[in-house]
């Protein structure tokens, strides 16, 4: 039921012979300009519909009678007027802002937590395009420039080349560690981040604003959604078809001041073993959730509660291990006036990974289990030609890790190989942190600059660090052209993985520069062109040390390599990024030629996440109910350590020995996705083919299927000596994919 929900419904029946139409334009009191998005409601007839971007709207085929319109809207709040319908009927609708006016301070904080050259998803791209597959939300964040993967379905993005551990994902201002679903312990499959709740993703890369902290290259930020719409509304997906990880969605907003935003999805397996008395030992369970309140509190005041969560257990015969990660968050915000505006939040975060083995004789007990509080305030102000964001986060770490098992042999992902030691040693994580940060807009039309700083002292280290940046631009309005360039430094510190063994307390946070320099151009009215080109130098990375271990696997898989044996390194390269609709075609094509190179200490190598060309293309196009989509996938497989030979282990196996470090690569990888999906009333439902070309033909002779395989490194069989066929090449995760889904509006 597409309703207000606030009382049954009468319906009065028609007093005329003839339909008439209702219409209108909905614009702004105090400006006159038209509003968009604006939601219009005929309550008696159950009929609703959002106005365009010229404000306008029109129903049809209405009869003759009385009328309650409504309006709705999150800024302008519920509105509602009686009307009477004996001819068609006009109406123009003047709203008032009742929170949050769009203003100036508005407008400088937007300025400050972006930067030129950023590129983004949005809900509906999620939605419309492949590559979500079964439910991971930010997969499609893979197509955008200088974005790759490690293999088919890896859900986590490799930007630029460097080590993802560098990264770091908002949502909205609360930073996640860890938002992944994983094959516990260490390899991660999916999004734990909810496709219902996403308003927008985006990549903002170095050098990006100080409001932001903790990263050596990338943040993703990922705003969420704002209840629009009054009412009750929901919906269920089933994805994939076979309800394996159902989602449960709900928004409300009983009243103009108070609405709220849920989306829930488990694994239920485990709990139909339990209902059908399934003895097993072997058990698994993945669940996510997201709850966000929002109240206004009279026209200046509003109060965000927000709380994120996710859950990873797998059990088998005597290992068990597990994921999970939440965070609660309480934000209030203050809107002094139009130009001034201050932001007051309080968090509580927990990451906790656990990997237990039952063995009688020596059991491993492994935990990471960090937790954070934070106050933060920002303050944000309009000030003539400055947009000025600045304020300050004090932090306290507390408990840490604790294990009795070499980080070393973390490496080998197959924990039942192992025995724990005879003792358990405890390594807090633990400290006050404090930092101050500024992010400074300076516009003289037509050039806009941005200058920032953060000073950090981080609690568990005992550590000093200062960041900046700056970033110019000029925009050329009869040539809709924004030239831009820029530079910063930035400081990362230790994960958590790094804190196990390190006895001597010799970490030390990780330093990067980074400089970049592009243009943004309109090409048409609706299609816009992007390129940038970057340099970055890193100094200090986390390494493992592990001198030993050359597992090309083990980086493809964890995705998130905290064994890396890289000491500093430097990336550069150019991207080149076109999006836009083309009559009733909608999308984007991205490539990027970059090199990312690393070193131990010793030897400079190819980086573990270099890929030297990216090409990607996407296209939608809404026809009636139907929508089909494609992407095209084109890019340089990743370095891998080739096997050169082997050595008897003593024992009836064999060792391999390996050349030289990230030197051999395979063909480049190719594939074609595709979609379909079909909208009618309340029900969407879609069907989703990854790598369609994948067989290409049949060969009678061999009486097998020709298959257009693509490879991601050596598997060397160590009960057999080295030889042609083995090691053997592993082939891509999955070769090709099958799915289908469908979503439930109530």
């Amino acid at each position: 039921m597409k309703k207000f929900l606030f009382a049954l419904l009468i319906f009065f029946p028609a007093t005329g012979l003839y339909a008439y139409s209702i219409s209108g334009k909905v614009t702004d009191s105090a400006t006159g300009k038209p509003v968009a998005d604006i939601s219009v409601g005929i309550e008696e007839l159950k009929m609703i519909q959002k106005t365009s971007t010229d404000g306008t709207f029109s129903f049809g085929d209405i009869p003759a009678g009385f009328y309650t319109l409504h309006t709705a809207h999150p800024l302008y709040g519920n509105n509602s007027v009686k009307i009477r319908v004996k001819r068609n009927f006009v109406i123009d609708l003047e709203q008032t802002q009742t929170v949050h006016k769009v203003s100036p301070v508005l407008n400088s904080y937007k300025g400050n937590s972006r930067r030129p050259g950023e590129q983004s998803i949005s809900s509906d791209d999620i939605k419309y395009m492949p590559m979500s597959g079964a439910g991971d939300s930010l997969h499609l964040l893979q197509s955008l420039p200088g974005v790759g993967s490690s293999f088919s379905m890896g859900t986590i993005p490799f930007i630029r080349g460097i080590n993802p551990i560098y990264d770091k994902t908002y949502i909205d201002d609360i930073p996640v560690d860890y938002p992944y679903h994983y094959i516990p312990p260490i390899v991660p499959l999916l999004s734990s981040i909810n496709e219902t709740i996403i308003d927008k993703a985006s990549i903002i890369k170095g050098p990006y604003p100080m409001i932001y902290d903790d990263s050596l290259g990338s943040i993703i930020h990922i705003k969420t959604k704002e209840v629009e719409n009054p009412g009750v509304h929901g919906k269920i997906i089933l994805n994939p078809l076979i309800p394996l990880f159902p989602t449960i969605y709900c928004e409300a907003a009983p009243t103009a001041d108070f609405s709220l935003i849920f989306a829930g999805r488990r694994t239920y397996i485990d709990w139909a073993a339990d209902a059908a008395e399934i003895e097993s030992s072997n058990r698994f369970y993945f669940q996510d959730h997201y709850l966000k309140l929002r109240y206004n509190l009279f026209s200046k005041h509003r109060i965000y509660f927000t709380t994120i969560g996710s859950d990873d257990n797998i059990t088998t015969g005597d290992l068990e291990a597990g994921n999970e990660y939440h965070a609660e968050s309480l934000k209030w915000q203050f809107m002094y006036s139009r130009k001034l505006l201050l932001e007051t939040s309080l968090l509580r975060n927990r990451t906790n990974h656990y990997f237990f083995e039952k063995d009688e004789a020596d059991p491993i007990d492994v935990s990471y289990s960090p937790l954070m509080y934070r106050l933060m305030q920002t303050l944000t102000a309009d000030v003539s030609i400055l947009d000025i964001t600045t304020g300050y986060e004090y932090i306290i770490h507390k408990d840490g890790v604790s294990g009795n098992i070499a980080l070393s042999d973390l490496v080998d992902y197959d924990l039942s190989d192992h025995t724990g030691g005879t003792a358990s040693a405890s390594f807090p994580i633990e400290g006050r942190t404090f930092s101050v940060f500024n992010e400074t807009g300076i516009n003289i039309h037509p050039v806009r600059l941005n200058l920032g700083a953060r000073y950090k002292y981080y609690g568990p280290l005992s550590s000093h660090s200062v960041s900046y940046r700056g970033m110019a631009s000029w925009f050329i309005k009869d040539k809709d052209l924004k030239v831009y360039a820029g530079g910063g430094s930035y400081h990362a510190q230790p994960d958590m993985y790094y804190y196990l063994g390190d006895i001597n307390g010799s970490l030390e946070e990780s330093k990067s520069y980074n400089g970049v320099a592009g243009f943004e151009k309109k090409i048409t009215k609706d299609i816009t062109w992007q390129i940038e080109s970057y340099y970055a130098k890193y100094r200090n990375l986390f390494s493992g040390n592990f001198s030993g271990i050359s597992s090309t696997e083990l980086q493809r898989l964890s995705q998130i390599n905290p064994y890396s044996k890289d000491t500093s390194g430097h990336t550069y390269g150019a991207e080149c990024y076109i999006k836009g609709n083309w009559g009733p075609v909608y999308g984007w094509t991205s490539y990027s030629l970059s090199r990312s190179r690393m070193s131990d200490g010793t030897d400079e190598y190819n980086s573990d996440y270099d890929q030297t060309h990216i090409f990607k293309a996407a296209v939608l196009t809404h026809q009636g109910r139907w929508t089909p989509s494609a992407i095209w996938h084109y890019y340089t497989s990743m370095p891998y350590t080739p096997v050169t030979g082997s050595t008897s282990d003593g024992s009836g196996g064999y060792d391999p020995e390996y050349g030289s470090y990230n030197s051999k690569r395979y063909p480049a990888h190719h594939r074609l996705d595709a979609k379909l999906t079909y909208t009618r009333d309340n029900i969407r439902f879609y069907i989703e083919v990854w790598n369609i070309y994948y067989v290409k033909g049949y060969d009678r002779d061999e009486d097998k299927a020709i298959k257009n395989d693509t490879y991601l490194f050596p598997s060397f069989d160590n009960d057999k000596p080295y030889s042609s066929s083995n090691p053997e090449k592993q082939k891509d995760i999955p070769a090709a994919f099958l799915w289908a889904g469908v979503e439930i509006c109530f």
